[in-house]
This record gives C-alpha cells, sequence and structure tokens, in this order.
C-alpha cells in the first residue's frame, strides 16, 4: 500500500506558532479595515482576538518552561 496523502507534521515550537497566530491576527485585523461598518468586520476582529489570546498563552506557556516552573513531560517546548 502507498503511504498516505497526509502527514502528520512535528508541532511547531510554541514561540514559532505565538509569532504565526500573530501574524494571522494582524492580517485579519488589515482585512476588517477594508469594510469597517460590516458584520464581516466584527467576525474578524473576534477571530483575531481569539488569535491574539492564544498566543499569549503560548508566550505564557513557553516562559514557564523556560524559567523551569512546568515540568509536566506532556507540555511541549520550543
Amino acid at each position: 500500500m502507498g503511504l498516505p496523502l497526509w502527514s502528520a507534521a512535528p508541532p511547531m515550537p510554541l514561540r514559532t506558532e505565538a509569532a504565526y497566530l500573530r501574524e494571522r491576527a494582524k492580517r485579519l485585523r488589515e482585512i476588517a479595515a477594508l469594510a469597517p461598518s460590516s458584520a464581516l468586520n466584527d467576525q474578524l476582529i473576534g477571530m483575531a482576538t481569539d488569535l491574539e489570546e492564544r498566543a499569549a498563552e503560548l508566550e505564557n506557556q513557553q516562559f514557564l518552561i523556560e524559567s523551569g516552573v512546568n515540568k509536566d513531560p506532556f507540555v511541549r517546548s520550543g
């Protein structure tokens, strides 16, 4: 049998994932600015806010790992 059409890529390091999410949030806000008084604007701003909150969580997790506070072996580092 052949290889699967998909493969599980290794997870991004936390710092890289946080930067990626912040860049996506920035792009969503740029798109939202094109139609400031639309329903889509509100959705895009909400999505951007969610991405920024997740990025902050990842950055906090990275800080805890680097400071030695988080010793949980199931929490990935990066």
